[in-house]
Parts: structure tokens; C-alpha cells; sequence
């Protein structure tokens, strides 16, 4: 029986609401959602059950992509026995730790359910939690743990992959690496992706000469990728492509790729953003203005959830304004922008890494 089903017939039992709610929450249904909490709420009563309105406000703080407030509810539904260790809600609790820069606490929460029963058999955000709040915490081993155990659990999906690079890294085990990348060359029609995060990785890392030969290994593949669609190659082959260019610095190659996909499909694959990242690079600052000002815009539509305002965030790391960065990341994070999972591996913040207002933004509070 569907949610819709289910609450079709019997209206008095609203649960089918917040389970239809949190679909729409994991499928990035913005308008969907808003009329649900509109309906949820307007069944609301005097005697409405306390669990229920909790139920109410957790939909409603994920509307708003609050992360402070959705931790704050996930607390309180646990303090009224709504959610507890086994289920996706105190999973949810403990991604909540993490995106308010709790990774120790996310750690505990999340190790006190079982991955290989009830409702998180099977769900490959477990152990994905568990590398980036370790990597966070500098415990690259256990990070590693968590990103092998995924590789193992969900072998047709990169995550694990990406997650074992990051840790492999960081521990500077270039033979793992290397051996890693090799099996995805063969294993996969276009290892580009996994080449490139192999290279950013490195390059935030400081070790600028291996970056560009993943880069290279990368480049390589994507053209290869771009020949067996030679009647049609589809949009993300070419931006692709585009992204590996503007990595090695071959950046008018980069920029012509960019400007084509500009004028055809602007809204998808966000060329915008990286014809900004060639003006930084280029230190064009008139260009790189005139592209912060149209993500500025971008930012202030419904549902963007601080998506441009990170993009306007990168703009800033490549002309090496760390103040700048550093406001821009904590208000793409305050318009819900789900950042720790993204800014260690992005090359755009290698110039202002060290800056202490980004340090201390990127610092675990717990």
C-alpha cells in the first residue's frame, strides 16, 4: 500500500504525510513538500498527538534545509521515543550531527545501529557518514574501513571509491592508490570521474606534480569517452572533458567547451560557474563579478538551498580572497548547502586553505 493509499484511507492517521514528506526531502522535491506541510498542517488540532506535531516540524525544518534546527527536532523526536538506533530517523540524527560540524557525535549516533539489518540493510549513506566524519577527524584508517566496507557492500556504485581515495591520500599510500585507479581503468567505460578526484585530492594536498598525471590519465579516457560518441556526444561528456581541461590549465580549450555548453543547455551542468572559475584563473576580475552577480541571483530562487552561493564561494577561492570564501561557505551552509562533504576535495579553496577565518569554518566544533 502507497503513503497516498494508505492515508487515503484513513485520513485520522497522518504518518503516511511525513513518510510522503521525507520521500520528497531524499528526491529534492522542494514545491512537493511545501504543499504536503500546507496539508499537514492544516490537519492539525488541539488534540493532535505531541509525536505528531514533531513529526510536523521535522518536515518543516528540512523545507527550509536548517541544519541546526533539523538537529534540534531529530534531539527532541529521540527525547519523545520517536526514532532510536536501527532506524533511518536516528540515522538521520546522526547525518544532522555531521552537517553541524559534530563528526565524534555523528560517529557515535550512526555506530549505534546494526548496517546489516532492518531498516539500513542495504543503505550505502552508513558507511559513506562514517568516512567523511572520520576523514574529518583526521582518522584516516577507520575512514578507509568505512569506504572499503561500501566498496565491498555496494561494488556498482563509485562512492566507496571516491571515499578510499580521499583516505588513501591522505595516508600517502600511492601503490593502494594507483592499484585502486587501475582496477577502475578496467572495470569502468570512463574512469575519468575517479582520475580527476584522485587529482584534486592531491592537489589540495600540496602534491601538485602526481595531481596533473591523474589529471592527464583523466583527460585521456574523457577523449576516448568523446570518440565512441562521435554523432552525439551527450552534455556531460563535454563537460567532462571541459573540467579536466580547466584542471591541467589548458584553459581556452576549457573555455570553448564551456561557451558552447553555455549556449545550448545553461541550466544544466552550470557552465556559468566554470567560465567564472577560467576568469579567476585568468584574473579577470571584471568577468568573475559578472558571473558572482548572476549566481547571486541563482541564489536568491526557491529550493537552490545555497548551491549558487557555494559556486559564488569557489569563485572567491580561486582569485584567493579568503575572507570572502570563508563568508560565502558559511552562507551557502546557513542556506542549507550540505558542506563538509565537498570542500576538502575541491582544488577552487587550495589558495586559501590556510586562511584562519576557512580553518576555523572547516574546524569540528565536537
Amino acid at each position: 500500500v502507497s503513503f497516498d493509499e494508505a492515508y487515503a484511507r484513513d485520513s485520522s492517521f497522518r504518518f503516511p504525510l511525513f513518510y510522503r514528506g521525507m520521500v520528497y526531502v531524499n528526491t529534492g522535491r522542494g514545491p512537493e513538500l511545501e504543499r504536503l506541510i500546507d496539508e499537514f498542517r492544516r490537519s492539525q488540532t488541539p488534540h493532535t498527538d505531541p509525536i505528531e506535531r514533531q513529526a510536523l516540524r521535522i518536515l518543516q525544518s528540512y523545507a527550509r534545509r536548517d541544519f541546526p534546527t533539523i538537529y534540534r527536532v531529530h534531539r527532541e523526536a529521540q527525547s519523545l521515543g520517536m526514532i532510536g538506533p536501527g532506524g533511518l530517523g536516528h540515522f538521520s540524527l546522526g547525518y544532522a550531527a555531521l552537517e553541524v560540524g559534530l563528526p565524534r557525535d555523528a560517529i557515535a549516533i550512526i555506530r549505534q545501529s546494526d548496517p546489516d539489518r532492518g531498516e539500513l540493510r542495504g543503505w550505502p549513506s552508513y558507511y559513506s557518514a562514517l568516512a567523511i566524519a572520520h576523514s574529518w577527524l583526521g582518522e584516516h584508517e577507520q575512514a578507509l574501513d568505512a569506504a572499503r566496507r561500501l566498496q565491498r557492500d555496494h561494488p556498482a556504485i563509485s562512492l566507496g571509491s571516491l571515499h578510499a581515495i580521499d583516505a588513501l591520500v591522505a595516508l600517502d599510500r600511492t601503490d593502494a592508490l594507483d592499484s585502486l585507479l587501475d582496477v577502475a581503468t578496467r572495470a569502468m567505460p570512463n574512469p575519468g570521474v575517479l582520475l580527476r578526484r584522485a587529482g584534486n585530492v592531491l592537489r589540495v594536498a600540496g602534491r601538485e606534480s602526481e595531481a596533473r598525471v591523474k589529471y592527464a590519465r583523466a583527460l585521456h579516457y574523457e577523449r576516448l569517452e568523446l570518440a565512441r560518441h562521435e554523432s552525439a556526444p551527450p552534455a556531460a561528456v563535454w563537460a567532462a572533458l571541459g573540467e579536466t581541461l580547466l584542471l591541467l590549465g589548458e584553459i581556452d580549450e576549457a573555455e570553448a567547451i564551456f561557451r558552447d555548453l553555455a549556449n545550448l543547455m545553461p541550466e544544466v551542468l552550470d557552465p556559468i560557474t566554470s567560465l567564472g572559475r577560467i576568469a579567476a584563473h585568468r584574473g579577470d576580475t571584471a568577468a568573475v563579478s559578472a558571473v558572482d552577480r548572476e549566481l547571486a541571483e541563482r541564489a536568491a530562487e526557491p529550493w537552490n538551498y545555497g548551491s549558487a552561493t557555494y559556486r559564488r564561494a569557489r569563485l572567491a577561492g580561486a582569485l584567493g580572497d579568503g575572507a570572502r570564501a570563508a563568508q560565502l561557505l558559511e552562507q551557502a551552509w546557513r542556506e542549507g548547502y550540505s558542506l563538509y562533504s565537498n570542500v576538502w576535495s575541491d582544488p577552487e579553496f587550495v589558495r586559501v586553505r590556510s586562511h584562519p577565518a576557512v580553518r576555523a569554518l572547516l574546524t569540528p566544533k565536537g
